[in-house]
């Protein structure tokens, strides 16, 4: 984070010497610096005073001025986390402020974050608006489930690291759900076989079981009924009529009490077989939504064996496999309103129906049908906000990807408002209750720019003010509506980087080691502001990424020598001025070749044929030529 602050050198008249620089001063610590402008590094949301004073004569001060980092997320989750079970479905949450160092802004309020500890369930949220309140009582809970719960608080950039470690609370028991899975393996004319699998929400934990059956005739005041022990999942009864039908009934039982009734129906007849598969699944177009639809079909013969449940399968158009979407359906059920689909997506359904002897075949598969278009779930990424004139910015995003469009992408929407952080500095002394309201007194209202070109990943969003700064963010929309704005990204507008290269570069040889550049600066309308110095990058011809440097000047000047070069070598020179916003383009590659100078010695030096009177002598070609070798005369 940064505060950037510049100011007026002074008249001369007002300097009583030679200036040399000048002093900055932030609280205790004072920096000297010989530029009109500086940037300093602090924390997140941090307010500090500055005051200046020239180098020659370091008193009087300048009266202070003040500075805001620009707001970050909180850096940590709140503290003193703590949670109660209310009930078999709820739990109270309680919390302590986050630390004033870790906010890091503006608290706009708090997320409960939870999820069930022992399954892959998704995280969940509760939202609390305000910073007001430090409680929150999560309802609609699961029964005698452990929840791992942690708390975050958020601000206008987003939400901060949420609280560590997470804090564990199971909710109350109560009576059990049904059991399910109930199945009949094993029927004769006078005995059948019951099993069954535990309740899905057992809401505590299962004590016994009761069995009761009777003739579906007679008045459920005959039933005979028979006690489990809770590890039991199979129950044999004996003395039947034949060819009757018998309703059987399974219940669980916590120390709360007995739970939901699960109740089937058995023919004793050996003459059982696969159910029939069911009539062709029917999807009326008006009961299609954007997530679901409801699928309804007629039932086949169920074999003297009566259907316990329905499984759905679903196909993704074109090419999707056939997965299985919900299992155990309601035997009850002629309709089932399938969800967790995709918008603006094509389907097809088929099912399956389930008896005690096994699975009859699929259905035919229904119609195809598309799923309407949502509204976009995700924003565009902001990729950069970098300043392009004094009263523009170029902003760069990336749209979410297709398939969280949720329909045919119409454009984008790019909102901006310019903030007062001395207006939130006066603010955050307070508390808030309804965020909305508040933060609108805060900043500006929103200005929007509508873009329908859909494949656009850039804007310049320009006639912006001087010297402020703004809030931007981008959102997309389709013919539903739009979806959610991306997180905020904030610049300062008034100093954009040079958007023209340095003119006329030009390279004189000096020396077999030195090269002068010369330039002239970038046009006078493409500088935005003070040229604060000039970078020159130099490498040797045609091998750029093994050699190139760069030598930086921090004054305005319209030349460089660069030296310790090496001999008659060509070299491609580059400059690029920088202001206070950055760095401009880079000139075109200007090329210049060094000197000749002096060779190195032969790389080698051969012997041979050697005689009292000659000797045959060889050598290899220099090093380091530097230069056109004109000829080797030897030296005895």
């Amino acid at each position: 984070m940064g505060v950037q602050s510049w100011w007026d050198t002074g008249s001369s008249t007002a300097r009583s010497g030679l200036r040399t620089g000048c002093c900055t001063r932030s609280s205790t610590i004072a920096w000297n610096v010989s530029s009109p402008s500086r940037t300093w590094r602090s924390g997140p949301s941090t307010r500090s005073a500055f005051r200046r004073s020239t180098a020659s004569e370091p008193d009087p001060w300048s009266q202070p001025v003040q500075g805001r980092t620009r707001e970050s997320v909180p850096s940590c989750g709140p503290a003193n986390i703590s949670a109660f079970a209310a009930s078999s479905s709820s739990i109270l949450v309680r919390w302590s402020e986050v630390p004033e160092p870790d906010r890091n802004g503006l608290i706009l309020g708090y997320k409960v974050m939870y999820k069930d500890r022992d399954t892959d369930s998704s995280l969940q949220y509760w939202t609390l608006e305000g910073n007001t309140s430090h409680s929150a009582q999560l309802t609609g809970l699961g029964k005698y489930i452990l929840y791992q719960i942690q708390v975050l608080a958020f601000t206008r950039i987003g939400d901060g690291l949420p609280s560590s470690p997470p804090i564990l609370e199971r909710t109350l028991d109560d009576v059990p759900g049904p059991p399910v899975g109930i199945l009949f393996p094993e029927v004769r004319t006078s005995s059948v076989c019951l099993t069954w699998q535990p309740p899905t929400q057992p809401n505590g934990i299962i004590l016994a079981y009761q069995i009761a059956h009777r003739l579906n005739s007679t008045n459920s005041n005959a039933a005979a009924v028979e006690l489990l022990r809770p590890s039991a999942r199979r129950y044999t009864v004996t003395g039947l009529e034949p060819e009757r039908v018998y309703v059987f009934r399974v219940t669980a039982q916590t120390r709360k009490g007995w739970g939901e009734v699960a109740e089937a129906l058995v023919i004793t007849t050996e003459k059982r077989a696969h159910p029939q598969p069911t009539s062709r699944p029917l999807v009326p177009q008006e009961e299609v939504q954007a997530r679901s639809v409801l699928l309804s079909w007629e039932p086949g013969s169920d074999g003297l064996s009566p259907v316990r449940s329905y499984t759905i399968q679903a196909r993704e158009l074109p090419d999707g496999n056939w997965t299985v979407h919900s299992a155990s359906v309601s035997h009850e059920s002629n309709s089932y309103i399938v969800d967790r689909l995709k918008p603006f997506t094509s389907y097809q359904f088929r099912v399956q129906a389930t008896n005690d002897i096994g699975d009859s075949d699929y259905s035919d598969q229904s119609e195809a049908i598309t799923t309407l278009q949502d509204v976009p779930d995700d924003a565009p990424t902001i990729l950069s906000v970098t300043p392009h004139t004094m009263t523009s910015v170029l902003v760069r995003w990336q749209p979410p990807s297709e398939e969280r469009i949720n329909g045919v992408l119409l454009g984008f929407r790019v909102r901006y408002r310019e903030l007062h952080y001395d207006r939130l500095h006066s603010f955050t002394i307070q508390t808030i209750s309804s965020p909305s309201v508040s933060w609108a007194e805060l900043t500006s209202p929103y200005s929007m720019r509508n873009l329908n070109q859909t494949s656009l990943t850039h804007y310049q969003l320009d006639n912006l003010s001087k010297h402020k700064r703004y809030e931007i963010r981008v959102s997309i929309y389709n013919a539903v509506g739009e979806g959610p704005t991306s997180t905020p990204q904030e610049v300062f507008v008034g100093e954009a980087v040079p958007t023209a290269p340095p003119q006329n570069v030009a390279i004189q040889s000096a020396t077999a080691t030195q090269l002068d550049v010369t330039w002239d600066p970038p046009p006078l309308e493409a500088q935005n502001g003070d040229i604060q110095g000039y970078k020159i990058y130099f490498w040797e011809f045609q091998l750029q990424n093994e050699t190139e440097r760069q030598r930086t000047l921090f004054l305005p000047e319209s030349g460089a020598k660069l030296k310790n070069l090496t001999g008659y070598t060509t070299y491609m020179i580059s400059v690029a001025a920088f202001n206070a916003a950055g760095d401009g383009p880079r000139s075109l590659p200007t090329r210049g070749r060094t000197q000749q100078a002096a060779p190195s010695s032969p790389s080698f030096i051969l012997f041979r044929e050697l005689t009292t009177t000659s000797v045959n002598v060889s050598w290899g070609e220099p090093m380091h030529p530097n230069g056109m070798i004109e000829g080797y005369p030897p030296r005895l």
